[in-house]
């Protein structure tokens, strides 16, 4: 199944409120001279989880955020008794006997006070990504959100930053953007018709877009040899996949054809924030492990329309995700995949797929982890998950919506449409 293994469980305490202050220079005039006053603004610092946004009115409960556990369940919610949804395939470190591993993750606490507080033109806002920071606005904040806010004593918030609950290193992968080699890579403007790609080396796309606006048309992608030697590089970076864009690359591809036969041999890959990847009218075939048709992390964008996908592989979804996420627009096609625990839909991220076939012939057809969605519009949605590889407590099902402890995907409410 592609799912991932609960990090150890570990109970969390943190930062309390920190007072500081900062000054203004107020001119004050006499016969003589003028003088500078010293006026001091204070500032108070909190943690807290958004309850209700109302224009520029926010309305939120207080708490603690600490690292290194899990989160806390809704209320009336257990997991007593539960076993923890699968990691797909790859090198994972094993949990220490104790069970005080390091997964991590942070979790907020609530203390039950409620406060509300308002923002305006001057409030500077920022998120946490899982590689450094980015400028956010008010639209960047939603209801659950955890924040830390910097608020001055008339209860307008100076500076608020959206928490980032996940990890930036944690299972798998080498911590750190890791995404191998490729036998060819565009990083100039172009357009290009009817070429061929190909690789078969370990670690190595066939075919690079590296922070350039390329138009591909009627061109041919092959991976076909080559070892993936970490497979969440693969699932995370795009490390071994046929066609990879990264570094804010905008990728338009028509009339492609792309064809894998490796583990971590997705088709085409999206990476990282600013990269967007249009295609459209083109068959992908993925045969190896962990290889799906389109795969989109690291905030990065996918819009694909009139594809014919097909996967063979275990955990290879047709339209997949992995950690960092990003927004995902289908319309039309076809995507059918015939390997376990290799659904039609894998999210974490954004994903809209309309009037489409999403067919699974070993799988559930669609998954949500964590606080991501899947939107359906006019679609015609198939699974047949096979219960002979499961363990005891795993349980058949055709949709599952759920929270792993990975860190691949933030924590909160999924939202399937």
């Amino acid at each position: 199944m592609y799912f991932k293994k609960a990090a150890p469980i570990l109970a969390i305490l943190v930062a309390t409120s920190f007072l500081g202050g900062c000054t203004a220079q107020v001119p004050s005039s006499n016969t003589q001279e003028q003088t500078a006053v010293e006026v001091k603004v204070e500032e108070q610092i909190y943690i807290v989880k958004v309850q209700s946004i109302d224009n520029y009115t926010i309305t939120a409960v207080q708490g603690e955020l600490t690292q290194d556990g899990p989160p806390a369940l809704p209320e009336g919610e257990s997991n007593i008794g539960e076993a923890p949804p699968e990691k797909p395939s790859g090198d994972i470190p094993s949990a220490p006997e104790n069970g005080m591993g390091g997964s991590g993750m942070k979790t907020f606490n609530e203390s039950g006070d409620v406060m509300s507080f308002t923002i305006d033109d001057s409030t500077q806002i920022t998120i946490e990504m899982l590689q450094g920071t980015q400028e956010g606005t008010p639209n960047s904040i939603g209801v659950n959100d955890v924040l830390e806010i910097a608020l001055n004593d008339d209860g307008i918030a100076q500076s608020i930053v959206v928490k980032n609950l996940q990890v930036s290193n944690g299972f798998g992968g080498s911590g750190e953007v890791t995404q191998g080699t490729s036998a060819y890579i565009l990083d100039e403007d172009a357009e290009l018709t009817g070429k061929t790609y190909t690789s078969t080396e370990d670690d190595e796309n066939a075919l690079r877009v590296d922070n350039a606006k390329v138009t591909l048309d009627s061109i041919i992608v092959d991976k076909l040899q080559g070892e993936s030697s970490n497979t969440e590089d693969g699932d995370f970076y795009g490390q071994n996949a046929a066609l990879l864009a990264t570094n804010g690359a905008e990728v338009t591809i028509k009339n492609a054809t792309v064809n894998t036969v490796v583990t971590n041999g997705n088709g085409v890959f999206s990476y990282g924030e600013g990269t967007v990847v249009n295609i459209s009218d083109s068959k992908i075939y993925t045969s190896g492990s962990n290889s799906g048709g389109i795969q989109t992390t690291g905030g990065a964008t996918m819009n694909a329309s009139n594809l014919e996908v097909e996967t063979q592989g275990n955990s290879a979804a047709a339209i997949r995700s992995d950690r960092g996420g990003g927004t995902v627009n289908v319309v039309g096609g076809s995507y059918i995949t015939y390997g376990t625990g290799s659904p039609t839909v894998y999210s974490t991220a954004d994903i809209k797929v309309t009037d489409a076939t999403l067919e699974a012939n070993q799988s559930e057809a669609l998954v949500i982890e964590g606080k991501n969605s899947i939107v359906l519009e006019n679609c015609t949605v198939t699974g047949n998950m096979d219960s002979s590889h499961l363990e005891e407590a795993d349980s058949v099902h055709n949709i599952m919506i759920y929270q792993s402890m990975s860190g691949d995907a933030a924590i909160g409410h999924s939202i399937f449409t």
